[in-house]
């Protein structure tokens, strides 16, 4: 007789659950479409770069002074996604690895993505609001998190 333990077709094995806890799938499409209306609003803004480029002097605005909106979205995507940094945590506290741990890292990452994406599209969205040539309202009157996809 066989080594092999038969169970009569009683076990069925279940996906676990915490496995996907917290975690939502990311539409890389809609990520795609923030960044392409990111992108045509650097484009616009652009267009100031000539006659920036012939001021008698470098202008740095003070309200700017010290401030670096990389570093706040990151910041902020962070505070926005605390469940999956905390599973991450602990995670790498109980197996001692990242390698270990790299789903949860990942999950963590994704929110990240999706988080700088909508707050970028805000951000650039409130910059270009009152701008004079108009060409920009079609992007600015659209909420990032309202988009229709």
């Amino acid at each position: 007789m066989s080594s092999e333990k038969r169970y009569g077709g009683a076990f069925a094995p279940k996906a676990a659950d915490r496995m996907t806890a917290g975690v939502e799938s990311v539409d890389m499409s809609k990520l795609w479409r923030e960044k392409a209306q990111i992108k045509h609003l650097q484009e616009i803004l652009n267009e100031a770069s000539d006659p920036i480029d012939t001021r008698p002097g470098v202008y740095k605005s003070a309200a700017l002074e010290g401030v670096d909106f990389s570093d706040s979205i990151d910041k902020a995507c962070h505070r926005a996604c605390p469940d999956l940094w905390d599973i991450y945590s602990r995670c790498k506290d109980k197996k001692k690895s990242h390698e270990e741990c790299a789903g949860w890292y990942k999950d963590y990452t994704t929110c990240l993505d999706k988080c700088s994406s909508k707050l970028t599209l805000k951000a650039m969205q409130a910059v270009m609001a009152d701008d004079p040539s108009g060409i920009a309202k079609t992007f600015v009157n659209v909420k990032a998190n309202s988009l229709p996809y």
